[in-house]
């Protein structure tokens, strides 16, 4: 009697055994080649191409899956849950968590702020956050997530580098404000680029506020779809 018993519960574990394994066979199976969902894919892809391998990201974990930015995306996550494995970092950890923990009440100034003291590049959050940050343009949306610049060399940077890349050596950047204008920059860019004439920067408050302001815009330049900071771009050339 004692054998048959042994047996059936030597068969009942093995039958537990065989239906994890089936479990474990099925859920790889399901994963392996979707990992992610088409929102996470497109924002992983945007990341691997528009970012540099040292960028550094941060957000709320409620809203991003931070893991698949660590391994999918291969770019550092300021802070999540990723608890450390030496105990001298477990300070540090402690006081990212907290900040992480309240990141939803900052602003954008805060933000950039924060990333500034903590040399953080980019800010993702979903998508349905973008109605508290309507000063600020996104550098990456999508159906589910929105990113922003939060690094101030970096939001100079891609304007810098759009200028160079796309206008020759006579193209010129001014800074219009109530003072008057003011030069910023020239391009860098080879002579065999197109012109893109006088690029003229406007803060949007300056604009709203001035009737000189949009009197002397809208007379001379036509409005481009360019991003730099907080200012709308305007230009000499009609074809930008």
């Amino acid at each position: 009697m004692f054998i048959i018993v042994k047996i059936l519960y030597n068969l009942n574990k093995l039958h537990v055994i065989v239906v994890l394994v089936i479990v474990i066979i099925i859920g790889y199976l399901i994963t392996i080649d979707n990992p992610l969902d088409q929102s996470e894919h497109e924002l992983v892809a945007w990341i691997q191409t528009a970012t540099n391998k040292d960028a550094v990201f941060f957000g709320p974990e409620t809203e991003i899956d931070t893991f698949k930015i660590r391994v999918f995306a291969k770019r550092a996550i300021w802070a999540d849950d990723a608890f450390p494995f030496h105990e001298d970092y477990i300070k540090e950890f402690d006081r990212r968590r907290k900040i992480i923990s309240n990141i939803e009440s900052l602003s954008m100034n805060d933000l950039m702020n924060l990333a500034r003291l903590e040399k953080i590049d980019y800010y993702i959050t979903n998508r349905d956050k973008i109605r508290y940050y309507t000063k600020t343009s996104p550098a990456y949306i999508n159906d589910r997530y929105v990113v922003y610049v939060v690094n101030e060399n970096i939001k100079n940077d891609q304007f810098t580098n759009y200028i160079t890349n796309n206008c020759n050596a006579d193209s010129a950047v001014y800074i219009l404000d109530p003072r008057g204008l003011h030069f910023f920059q020239s391009s860098k860019g080879d002579h065999d680029k197109k012109s893109c004439g006088k690029l003229i920067l406007v803060l949007g408050d300056h604009y709203s506020q001035s009737e000189i302001i949009r009197w002397l815009l809208e007379k001379n330049y036509v409005k481009t779809d360019l991003k730099f900071k907080d200012y709308l771009i305007w230009s000499s050339n009609k074809e930008l």
